[in-house]
C-alpha cells in the first residue's frame, strides 16, 4: 500500500530508490495524469451544441470532453453572461441620463432668445 502511493504520487524524491519497485502490482500510475487543456474554439462550439437542444451527456459523446467539464464551462458562461449583462444596463442607465439632460439643454438653448 505504501509503495503504491509513493510511485503513484512521486513523493518520496530519492527514497524511492531504496524501495524494491519491482514488488508494485502492474497497472498502478506511475506518471500523474496530464491535464487537457482545451480551446476557447472547443468550449465555444461546446456551448453553442448546448444551445442548439443536445443534453451535456450528448455533447460530451460527440465532442469528447468529459461531461463535468461541460457542466463546469456551462456555469461559467452563464456567470460571465451575467455579469456582461449588469455592466451592459449599468452602460444604457447612463446614456439614457446622459441623453436626458442634452435633450433639457437643447430645450433650454431653443427658448432662450435669440
Amino acid at each position: 500500500m505504501v509503495i503504491s502511493s509513493i510511485n503513484r504520487y512521486h513523493r518520496l524524491g530519492s527514497l524511492k530508490d531504496s524501495y524494491n519497485m519491482d514488488a508494485i502490482p502492474v497497472g498502478l500510475p506511475t506518471k500523474p495524469k496530464k491535464r487537457n487543456h482545451y480551446t476557447c474554439e472547443l468550449k465555444q462550439h461546446t456551448l453553442a451544441l448546448l444551445e442548439d437542444g443536445l443534453t451535456p451527456a450528448q455533447v460530451a459523446k460527440q465532442t469528447g470532453v468529459r461531461e463535468s467539464n461541460i457542466y463546469r464551462w456551462r456555469r461559467e458562461f452563464m456567470a460571465q453572461s451575467v455579469a456582461a449583462m449588469d455592466e451592459l444596463q449599468r452602460e444604457l442607465k447612463r446614456l439614457r441620463q446622459e441623453n436626458t439632460a442634452l435633450k433639457n439643454r437643447l430645450k433650454a438653448l431653443q427658448q432662450a432668445p435669440a
